[in-house]
């Protein structure tokens, strides 16, 4: 009996079953300042899933991890809170502008790995489409993850802020070559 109890106590101690929130989404300093290098200005941003799969999952406004989920800081859709976090980029350049440019991301693939003891990575592959010129960018980023399903999803949401942001970051870099 004493075996079951504690099975069943390392079980729920290692699967996790808070749920935990993703950070709301503020522009990195990094990217405001490559924006600069950027010509003209943009005005709608909308995200939106490359194959079924993908679309399923960003429509949903929690991601899973191990036995447990993540969500957004307001319950919106995945898709949204991209979305959000791209203007949010912009609009901190003064990069938004009435008659700019609309972006359509589309998502390949947004994908968390915690299968590791101390590391964890996301695994962004956004393709940025204007009506001038379609750029993709892919980008996997490490973060410090944890043997615990609680600790490492707690992790894994708040690492999706910085994986985003590289992601954009390097979307920038790309258009600020011209």
């Amino acid at each position: 009996m004493s075996r079951i109890l504690l099975g069943l106590s390392m079980f729920a101690f290692l699967s996790g079953c808070a749920v935990a929130r993703i950070q709301t989404y503020d522009p990195d300093y990094k990217n405001t300042r490559q924006l600069e290098n950027v010509k003209g200005s943009f005005n709608e941003v909308s995200a939106v899933g490359a194959t079924e799969l993908v679309s399923l999952k960003i429509s949903k406004s929690s991601l899973s991890c191990r036995l447990t989920t993540f969500s957004t800081p307001t319950n919106q859709p995945i898709s949204q809170y991209i979305s959000d976090a791209l203007l949010t980029e912009l609009d901190s350049a003064k990069k938004v502008s009435p008659t700019g440019k609309s972006i359509e991301i589309k998502v390949n693939n947004l994908e968390s790995d915690t299968s590791g003891m101390n590391t964890g990575t996301w695994t962004l592959d956004f393709t940025y489409k204007t009506n001038e010129e379609t750029k993709n960018v892919k980008t996997i980023t490490e973060f410090a993850s944890a043997f615990t399903a609680d600790t490492a999803c707690r992790n894994t949401a708040d690492a999706l802020k910085t994986a985003l942001r590289e992601n954009f970051g390097r979307y920038f870099e790309a258009i600020s070559k011209k």
